[in-house]
């Protein structure tokens, strides 16, 4: 991760060395209108660039290979071990564009991108040996002759009379994320207490490059209609490790090391509402719909040590498995600018985006069994909506 986020970094110099460069060209343009002649045999009349920071939250699916079983060991529930829901990071925003005549009409061309991310770190721990499970352990030592019987006996007798309780549940996580068996080994911690902490880096970013029209109208509003070929790239990196909490935690154990990509690749239409407002003030709010083709891929990791099994098992699972489907994304952008100097603006705004389909990993069905020698479906991608809010504040110059 540490990697990973040193590429991040890089990105964020490269953006804004290209931010640079590109007022650079804009500028010397600007000092020249014959030199910025549209090749549609009309005249740029106003190019303009804008760079903005803030912060984005992120809502996303969240996933789990932490269970709760009941006596027959059938997975019922998934434990959480992470929270994903509204978690902040920076957001950084860029756009360069032009406005010009050509056919008759008013016309204008922009590419914008941004760039988010965030860290997190959780910690869970689980433990479902209740009132429900010291009632049984009582019957059992007042209705059997226990005195002879060893600790490790007797708590294989009152596992086999928990396991004749339907009510009686049991927490632990896949032993096997490709589904496979592990022999005379349950696929998970035999009711024993849990501990578990997540770390996670989300990245997402993206870019659109779109062209429109201004319509015509009367009076100050100005409406435009723009569509274009838009990306977006969504990565979620999550290291897991868990132990058995009633013993130390070096002895069963597991860890989990997985990669979520997906790249959605369409397009988007939209409308542009802007007024002026008192003086060198506007407002401004941008819709806009867009179709993609989305591209999922998962990888894997996973490790499994059970030191308390005779002898201790080691367990090495991977899974790479990709998906496409397809996503459609609305997003909703308004802001307010004021005009500080005859070319710079400064403009301070929000906005909210909604994707249909943000992949998540789906380990196993509920009902499934997960006992000695059993095996369960693989972990495979699924999807669920998401959504997203952020709020900034940037400097535009116009030429």
């Amino acid at each position: 991760m540490t990697m990973h986020r040193a590429t991040v970094t890089r990105v964020f110099w490269r953006a804004g060395i290209c931010l640079a460069a590109a007022i650079a060209v804009l500028s010397a343009l600007g000092r020249d209108s014959k030199a910025s002649a549209s090749v549609l045999t009309g005249a740029t009349e106003n190019i303009y660039g804008r760079a903005g920071g803030g912060v984005f939250f992120l809502d996303l699916p969240e996933s789990s290979p932490f269970v709760e079983t009941n006596s027959r060991e059938e997975a019922v529930d998934f434990l959480d071990h992470y929270d994903a829901s509204l978690r902040g990071g920076p957001l950084t925003s860029l756009m360069v564009g032009s406005e010009y005549r050509a056919f008759g009409r008013r016309l204008f061309t922009e590419a914008s991108g941004f760039l988010t991310f965030y860290e997190s770190r959780h910690g869970n721990a689980y433990d479902r040996r209740g009132s429900a499970w010291d009632a049984v352990r009582r019957n059992t030592i007042e209705n059997r002759d226990t005195e002879s019987l060893t600790p490790e006996e007797l708590a294989d007798l009152v596992l086999d009379e928990v396991r004749a309780r339907p009510d009686i549940r049991f927490v632990g996580w896949i032993g096997a994320i490709d589904g496979a068996a592990l022999p005379a080994t349950p696929n998970f911690a035999w009711g024993d207490p849990i501990r578990i902490s997540t770390e996670r880096d989300v990245d997402f970013f993206g870019a659109d490059l779109v062209a429109g029209t201004f319509l015509g109208g009367q009076g100050p509003v100005e409406t435009a209609l723009f569509l274009g070929p838009s990306w977006k790239r969504l990565r979620q990196e999550s290291d897991v490790f868990a132990y058995e909490a009633n013993r130390a935690p070096t002895v069963n154990t597991m860890t989990l090391r997985e990669d979520l990509d997906a790249s959605y690749y369409g397009g988007v239409v939209g409308v542009r509402v802007a007024a002026p407002f008192a003086e060198r003030w506007r407002f401004q709010a941008d819709g806009r719909v867009g179709a993609y083709a989305l591209d999922a891929e998962y990888t894997g990791r996973q490790r499994t040590r059970l030191g308390s099994a005779d002898p201790p098992r080691l367990t090495l699972s991977r899974v790479d498995v990709g998906d496409t489907t397809a996503a459609a994304r609305l997003g909703l952008q308004t802001s307010v600018s004021v005009r500080v100097w005859k070319r710079v603006v400064i403009e301070a705004g929000g906005g909210v985006e909604y994707l249909t389909h943000a992949p998540k990993v789906r380990y196993v069905g509920r009902g499934e069994p997960l006992g000695n020698g059993t095996t369960h479906s693989p972990a495979r991608i699924a999807y669920a909506d998401a959504f997203g809010f952020s709020g900034r504040l940037s400097v535009g110059m116009h030429f």
